[in-house]
């Protein structure tokens, strides 16, 4: 990985669901940690609503969420964080269904802004009751992004686009960002996904190359003077998603103080004229055996349109699975496409806020209008959680 109508129902573990929801449900400048944190550590579609305790809905904004995740079990996260502010939030963060996610508030945080262990306890419950996604014919109208879901061409272009914005450390996945701490304490990481073929073409035949130095020090791949995004065109792709510390620490040797692990998975992506699915297996590495899907294949119509919940599930063991979630954003008009990927070396929830321009039609880019991860620290022996965004709140 490069750091970078019928009706179909999927299956969604509530804990998974719930922290998915969380943390894209809640898009406010409050943390609604609680809700990635939980989406991270869970691993069931989690519906499930925990209690919110009045800090978490006092969070604003995230408090719908907060509300929703505390009815998934967020409650019991936040009861938990309740002993912080940033547990509340953490709470709110893990919500039991995609509309508790989005409305729960962000996880309770300690001094160092990371969240407290209280909200990983509850991850699981709050995911286990999230409903799956449902994906319908659309009306000859439908919005691109609507109350109602993602219609099938832009979820599609939310596959095949990339985020492309800089992560800062921030103290929840919709809080401020973080200016105190060692320098090199953690990484700049990049979170992103890619397709092979790659659909961003260069622009001119003197486009640096991908692999070049002048590549892993400025991400090139999204300046429009080196490349440019064509739509994914009919056919097979691999489709890489993952994360990791930027490889400019590597490159100017710069040490980081405290670890982050690479992390990526792949899956094969056919792309018809009129529609597209993801294979029922992912692969996590070389020499390693692929994960295989939960309930049935994920396949949409282009014209279709998919409902907000989890999309996809990989897997069922706790810390060896991935979850594709689709969540409410701030509002109507933007929605979260989320990656819950849980491995032995990382922990992580990796979303993008996508907003559809006006008259917006496939083959024109998605506006972008957050991107955040969430790193699970238990898998380095640590309390908490550590969040990164990429735009914050002027």
């Amino acid at each position: 990985m490069t750091i970078p109508g019928n009706t179909y129902r999927l299956p969604l573990t509530a804990a998974a669901l719930a922290i998915l929801l969380a943390a894209c449900g809640s898009g406010n400048g409050h943390d609604g940690s609680n809700a990635d944190t939980k989406a991270l550590s869970d691993t069931t579609p989690a519906a499930t609503a925990k209690h919110a305790t009045k800090a978490d809905e006092a969070q604003a904004g995230d408090t719908a969420q907060a509300n929703t995740a505390a009815q998934a079990g967020d409650a019991a996260q936040a009861a938990d964080a309740t002993q912080t502010t940033g547990a509340a939030q953490a709470a709110a963060a893990a919500p039991a269904s995609s509309a508790n996610a989005e409305s729960a508030a962000a996880p309770a945080t300690d001094a160092s802004g990371t969240i407290s262990s209280a909200t990983a306890a509850n991850r699981t419950a709050v995911a286990d009751t999230a409903e799956a996604s449902t994906v319908t014919q659309a009306a000859p109208q439908a919005a691109p992004i609507s109350a109602a879901g993602v219609r099938g061409d832009a979820l599609l272009t939310m596959l095949d686009q990339k985020g492309c914005l800089t992560l800062h450390q921030a103290t929840s996945y919709n809080g401020t960002r973080v200016t105190t701490g060692k320098p090199l304490e953690l990484p700049e990481p990049r979170a992103d996904t890619d397709l092979n073929p790659n659909n961003y073409q260069k622009t001119t035949p003197n486009s640096p190359g991908l692999l070049s130095p002048f590549a892993a020090l400025g991400n090139i791949i999204c300046d429009t003077q080196y490349y440019q995004y064509h739509a994914a065109a009919p056919g097979e792709y691999s489709l890489s998603v993952g994360s990791g510390p930027h490889p400019r620490h590597q490159y100017l040797g710069e040490k980081i103080l405290r670890e982050f692990n690479n992390q990526s998975i792949s899956a094969s992506l056919t792309v018809t004229a009129d529609s597209a699915s993801l294979a029922d297996a992912v692969s996590v590495g070389a020499g390693k055996p692929s994960i295989g899907g939960v309930g049935a294949p994920f396949s949409f119509r282009l014209d279709g349109v998919a409902s907000y919940g989890l999309l996809k599930q990989w897997g069922s063991q706790v810390g060896n699975l991935a979850k594709l979630l689709l969540l409410k954003g701030d509002s109507d008009q933007q929605a979260k496409l989320c990656w819950n990927i849980e491995q032995p070396r990382a922990r992580r929830l990796q979303c993008v806020v996508w907003q559809a321009p006006a008259n917006w039609q496939r083959g024109q880019q998605l506006q972008v209008v957050d991107q955040y991860l969430i790193d699970d620290r238990s898998v380095y022996g640590e309390k908490g959680f550590v969040y990164w965004r990429g735009r914050f709140p002027q």
